[in-house]
């Protein structure tokens, strides 16, 4: 994960997320991590992938 720092303190750790519709791709290799104790907030227009990213 290039962009999130590795640690013992990390929670969640999501690597090389992908999700299509059909052939449509939606989300590509998405990578994330969240630390004990934060709060963290996914916003976006609508159609955004928000559910999406929270159903993988």
């Amino acid at each position: 994960m290039p962009n999130v720092a590795r640690s013992a303190s990390l929670s969640i750790v999501a690597e090389g997320l992908t999700a299509a519709y059909g052939d449509r791709l939606v989300w590509q290799d998405a990578s994330f991590g969240v630390n004990r104790g934060e709060f963290v907030a996914v916003l976006g227009p609508n159609g955004g992938g928000k559910s999406t990213l929270f159903r993988l």
